[in-house]
């Protein structure tokens, strides 16, 4: 159960720093063990990788910011990571 409490602060800390460089050193160091071990447990709770859910959320909170008109795209596209909006295109 102390694992859960553990990933679900990591998770905390990735959701309020995703409009900045997040470290996985930094991610990791939230639940006490090692990055290569956390991005593991990661993978096994959650059935995705870290890299792929911080993708995702970004990706969310971009969506969130252009359905509510905050903004010009490619200036939510670079807060959220993205060197353009055409980046996004991918996705």
């Amino acid at each position: 159960m102390d694992w859960i409490k553990r990933l679900n602060q990591a998770i905390d800390f990735i959701d309020e720093n995703l409009d900045g460089e997040l470290d996985y050193e930094d991610v990791a160091g939230i639940s006490g063990c090692p990055s290569h071990y956390f991005q593991q447990m990661f993978l096994y709770m959650t059935d995705m990788t870290l890299r792929e859910y911080i993708r995702r959320r970004r990706l969310s909170l971009y969506a969130l910011k252009l359905q509510k008109g905050n903004g010009k795209v490619t200036d939510i596209a670079m807060k959220y990571g993205y060197e353009s909006s055409n980046t996004l295109q991918d996705f």
